[in-house]
């Protein structure tokens, strides 16, 4: 949460949360983007194939990573996990040496 919030006031905006016991939180991100002039795609754009690409998620909290993984999973992403960062350099050592 603490990375979202110096995100979003980077970016100018702001963060608001409202909480319920026994119900739940819910947060709402607003900030202000300017209008693009963009109209499509271009032949030197990038399509985002999200089921091409692999994330590593590292911290350590871990409802945190593993909740992020499974969002990640369902919009087609491969996720991997780590609870700290010695182990998420183990696990990077490990996937280097077999690629």
């Amino acid at each position: 949460m603490a990375i979202t919030k110096s995100i979003v006031e980077m970016m100018n905006g702001k963060i608001e949360v409202e909480s319920e016991k026994g119900v739940g939180t819910a947060f709402t991100v607003t900030v202000t983007l300017l209008d693009s002039d963009r109209q499509g795609m271009e032949e030197d754009d990038i399509e985002i194939r999200p089921q091409d690409m692999s994330v590593f998620v590292i911290d350590d909290d871990r409802i945190a990573v593993e909740h992020a993984k499974l969002v990640l999973e369902k919009v087609g992403m491969a996720a991997e996990i780590a609870l700290s960062g010695k182990e998420a350099a183990e696990l990077a050592g490990r996937t280097e040496r077999t690629s």
